[in-house]
């Protein structure tokens, strides 16, 4: 297989839709770790909206024992507008009304400042 083949196939699996026709995207995808135990939050989808969480590597075919973690979930509009009061304060004055540009720019601020957001239960620091 080809460079340019095996690129093309990532992109398909990437992008492939969803149950309901719909192409999910997630803003944050790699950008968002986890406090408790240190890894990347997975990209998921849930009740209709964008997410991210983390199973501290756990999963069906890897039975979680008593004692473990309680999986982390954080959605992605809470945290986006976390991150625009914080980084643009003068332009969110709620949840709701949030451009997508200026979105947009915190998160490419981001990842041009190879920046990573740490989510506990209840707070969140950038690194």
């Amino acid at each position: 297989m080809s460079e340019e083949d095996f690129v093309a196939v990532q992109g398909l699996r990437a992008m492939r839709e969803c149950e309901d026709g719909a192409t999910r995207s997630y803003v944050l995808a790699g950008v968002v770790q986890c406090r408790l135990c240190g890894r990347r939050m997975d990209s998921h989808w849930v009740n209709g909206r964008a997410g991210y969480r983390c199973r501290h590597g756990y999963s069906s075919s890897r039975p979680r024992p008593p004692d473990a973690l309680r999986n982390l979930y954080v959605r992605e509009d809470v945290l986006l507008s976390r991150l625009v009061r914080h980084f643009a304060p003068d332009q969110c004055r709620s949840r709701a009304d949030v451009e997508p540009r200026v979105m947009k720019e915190v998160v490419d601020r981001l990842r041009a400042e190879s920046k990573v957001i740490i989510c506990g239960r209840s707070d969140w620091t950038i690194a």
